[in-house]
């Protein structure tokens, strides 16, 4: 376990100091296959089939998520939202389920994108990485 380690923080550009304090280390096209720049609204789609593909957002975003990875799924009544498992770290009192919205939804506190990419996503990816 501590070889798989050294080997995933060597690959990965990490030193193994770093991996001692227990935070977990996720790999793209492995735990998650999009990343969210949220500063920039920079989508990065890296699908298995290794078409990558990049996709500007300009919506209004109402909410900014901490950063780390979050899945995404169908709540309930079938809408998108994205999940924060228990490896993404949370501030205080901040929900763990954010809805996933199209850009002229009415639903509030939702992280917004392009309705195309909204429904790519809850078909083709169970993680994104969110990043500032």
């Amino acid at each position: 376990m501590i070889t798989l380690s050294l080997v995933l923080a060597a690959t990965l550009g990490v030193s193994p100091a770093e991996q001692a304090d227990g935070a977990p280390v996720y790999v793209a096209g492995g735990q998650y296959t999009a990343t969210l720049s949220q500063s920039s609204g920079r989508w990065q789609l890296m699908p298995m089939t290794g078409n990558d593909a990049t996709v500007l957002s300009h919506c209004l975003q109402e909410t900014h998520l901490p950063p780390g990875i979050w899945l995404i799924n169908r709540n309930t009544q079938g809408e998108a939202e994205l999940i924060a498992p228990s490896g993404t770290a949370l501030p205080p009192g901040y929900r763990d389920r954010v809805p996933l919205a199209s850009c002229d939804s009415r639903v509030e506190d939702a992280l917004r994108a392009p309705a195309e990419l909204v429904d790519w996503l809850v078909e083709h990816t169970g993680a994104v990485w969110i990043g500032e």
